[in-house]
């Protein structure tokens, strides 16, 4: 199993939209993707506008293996429609232990 982990600084008043369009867009094509376990969406109560992506994949190959060419379409489309980009300030990946 890996966890992708990403934190997005994203307006409270775009953080509705934002993860609404992130489940239509980004969560319909990795779940499309062999590995995807799930996704789950969290919020920092202390600084709410950082947005934490948490991603399961089966294996750390699978999630890894995912053509970049469907990534950067992926990316395109949701900039598209949220009308900008975002900032991620965090990206990590973690491995269970044991």
């Amino acid at each position: 199993m890996a966890i992708e982990w990403l934190t997005i600084e994203v307006p409270e008043g775009n953080r509705d939209r934002f993860i609404a369009l992130d489940r239509e867009i980004w969560t319909k094509f990795l779940s499309s993707c062999p590995g995807f376990i799930r996704k789950q969406v969290w919020v920092n109560p202390e600084k709410p506008e950082q947005v934490c992506l948490v991603v399961e994949w089966e294996s750390r190959e699978e999630w890894k293996a995912i053509d970049p060419e469907a990534l950067a379409e992926v990316d395109r489309s949701f900039v598209a429609a949220m009308g900008q980009s975002y900032a991620i300030v965090y990206a990590g990946e973690y491995m269970p232990v044991g």
